[in-house]
């Protein structure tokens, strides 16, 4: 997506499907593009988008990129490795505060048998810092 210049910015487990009636080999599809938008190398965003769990702080803060994305799939691949969000809390406005925080863990009762190699990656896609975060094509 990112290097056709679109920027999903609802990237979340529900909007993973597999195509149903097809052999084991079905490709991963990506749904929903309702919120997505085109944008230009460099471009900043502002309107503020996306679901609680997975949004971006910097999408909290209305000054973003298409990396917005890439913090999504961090809170996807933490989901998928431990069965829980990395961020957390009673109502979406106590979640949208962790977020802004930023500083999630790897509980041990959650991530036992998760290699460091995997939890490296998430730390990477996670990263608070934009500069330092992940590309699409990095963690391709």
């Amino acid at each position: 997506l990112h290097s056709r210049s679109i920027c999903h910015r609802d990237l979340k487990l529900e909007n993973w499907v597999l195509e149903s009636g097809k052999d084991v080999w079905s490709p991963l599809k990506l749904i929903d593009f309702g919120l997505s938008t085109h944008f230009n190398p460099g471009q900043r965003l502002s309107r503020v988008v996306g679901s609680s769990y997975y949004v971006a702080p910097e999408v909290l803060k209305k000054s973003y990129t298409e990396a917005c994305d890439l913090w999504s799939l961090g809170v996807i691949v933490y989901m998928l490795l431990s069965g829980a969000p990395p961020f957390y809390g009673k109502n979406d406005e106590a979640i949208k505060a962790s977020i802004v925080q930023g500083e999630y863990t790897f509980p041990h009762e959650l991530f036992r048998d998760v290699s460091d190699e995997a939890m490296a990656f998430v730390s990477s896609l996670l990263s608070y810092n934009i500069e330092y975060r992940y590309t699409a094509e990095q963690a391709l």
